[in-house]
């Protein structure tokens, strides 16, 4: 894992915010908690009481944190930030990688480096929740406003104690398999061309911030080679598909493999760019709402689940954050008769069905054929990709294990899988909506959708004009682009003079 671009901060003052509160940041609380990380210490590590990870207020007397006495410790504090909390520090060595790990489980803080223990005190107490950003290289209350030098990359937050053997088999994986108590995962690495991957991957997307200079780079003998400017709005996949309003979409025909009889799944990563009134995502059903199944909303940032009658569950519907993507799965379990619905890994309700009735429509992405109310046919505005369909009722942990990585390993019960990611940039070619299961469905495109990359949230006609008159010499725009990095403000003013 050394070879890889991490995150940088080459003094005490940058660093990375991440959410605001614990109403929309990260919310730990209680008697169990784990933070994990890779950490480089540079060698002008020279300053002491370093902040690598700290979530507190300006008293200290809550939240937890990684952060060290001496230049180089490090030891995991819950609560309370004295000398006597730092007293079971763990030295690092500067110039070298190493992977620390702070558990607090129910009164005991134990650390571990390089997934070996080096210490372990009892504090008999529970986390106290802060409500404050969680801070990452620096920090803004009193400890001196003490940051570090060096890297971070791979950092976890987990609302449980991980056992030893649970962190050593996945410290060194970029993507952990068992992520059921996932808070927070900030890979904070990158390739050599700069496409960071500082956003979060855990279940919530919660917005990141750059604060100071933070840099994606690595050390090497020379000192600290940057390759990209942290860019916290870059998804893991890069692109995905553009709905720019609500009569874009897909259509599959109707055909025996997306016609369940029983037991099935469907899955998808969101993002809404627009809210609209009783958004369709997905459906495939008839003009009486009565059969079939799909995702839709009633508010109109909503999203349920439905089998049979829409009516069934949409007073369920849980709301989306804007901006934001939010991975969807809806479960029908013929065996038991019951639906259940998961927003981001972790289950959002249970509710008993009957075995799904057939219906011979087509199966519509993005918009629909039908109106649901007032005789408005509704879809959505946003950007979906990741579409999955099985024959198979998927438990929580197979969904939670297989929602981040862009190919499935099991893939024996995939009816259909459209990846809606393309190396295209502006209008996508048919090969972007190819079907990769095993039935390679034929998939038609209805309104236009395009697909164009969400490194920086411009609109389709902006990043065309870009790409017209600053990078139409480069190949592959999407990572030789000069432009991609630059603020959102910076681009509009320049179309401003255009």
């Amino acid at each position: 894992m050394s070879e890889e671009c991490a995150c940088g901060f080459g003094d005490v003052g940058s660093g990375l915010r991440v959410g605001c509160n614990d109403t929309d940041g990260v919310d730990v609380r209680g008697p169990t908690v784990t933070i994990e990380c890779w950490v480089y210490l540079s060698a002008e590590q020279t300053t002491p009481y370093p902040v690598y990870v700290l979530k507190s207020t300006e008293s200290r007397d809550c939240g937890f944190g990684l952060l060290g006495k001496s230049a180089t410790g490090i030891c995991l504090c819950i609560n309370r930030f004295t000398d006597e909390a730092l007293a079971s520090e763990a030295i690092l060595p500067v110039g070298e990688w190493h992977h620390v790990c702070g558990v607090f489980d129910r009164g005991q803080i134990t650390m571990y480096v390089d997934g070996k223990q080096i210490s372990q005190v009892r504090r008999p107490m529970n986390l106290l929740p802060a409500s404050s950003p969680l801070e990452i290289g620096s920090t803004e209350w009193r400890i001196g406003k003490r940051g570090f030098v060096g890297c971070v990359k791979h950092l976890r937050l987990w609302r449980c104690a991980r056992t030893l053997p649970q962190i050593t088999s996945s410290m060194s994986m970029h993507f952990p398999t068992d992520q059921l108590e996932l808070v927070l995962y900030l890979p904070l690495i990158s390739s050599a061309r700069g496409n960071s991957l500082s956003r979060d991957l855990g279940p919530r997307g919660l917005s990141v911030t750059p604060v100071g200079n933070p840099l994606m780079g690595r050390y090497t003998s020379a000192g600290f080679v940057g390759c990209g400017v942290v860019s916290t709005t870059c998804l893991v996949t890069g692109k995905a598909m553009s709905l720019v309003n609500n009569a874009c979409g897909l259509v599959i025909r109707n055909c025996s493999a997306i016609c369940p009889s029983g037991s099935f799944t469907l899955e998808c990563w969101l993002n809404l760019r627009d809210y609209t009134a009783y958004p369709v995502y997905i459906s495939k059903t008839t003009e009486d709402w009565n059969l079939g199944y799909g995702l839709i909303g009633k508010s109109n940032a909503g999203v349920t689940f439905f089998v049979n009658n829409w009516t069934h569950t949409i007073d369920k519907d849980a709301p989306l954050v804007k901006n934001v993507w939010h991975h969807l799965c809806g479960v029908y379990d013929s065996s038991a008769e019951q639906l259940s619905f998961y927003i981001n890994g972790r289950l959002a309700w249970k509710a008993a069905e009957n075995l799904p009735t057939p219906c011979s429509d087509d199966l519509r992405i993005g918009n629909t054929m039908w109106s649901v109310v007032s005789s408005v046919k509704y879809g959505f505005c946003g950007y979906m990709r990741d579409v999955r369909l099985w024959s198979c009722p998927r438990s929580q942990e197979q969904v939670a294990a297989s929602m981040h990585r862009l190919f499935p390993s099991d893939r024996k019960n995939l009816e259909l899988w459209l990846p809606l990611g393309s190396n295209g940039f502006s209008t996508a070619s048919p090969e972007f909506f190819k079907d990769r299961g095993p039935n390679a469905l034929s998939v038609e495109m209805v309104g236009g959708p395009l697909c164009f990359t969400t490194v920086v949230p411009f609109t389709g006609v902006e990043w065309a004009i870009a790409r017209l008159l600053f990078i139409g010499k480069f190949k592959n725009a999407d990572e030789d682009c000069p432009l991609k990095h630059l603020p959102l403000n910076v681009i509009h003013l320049i179309m401003s003079f255009l």
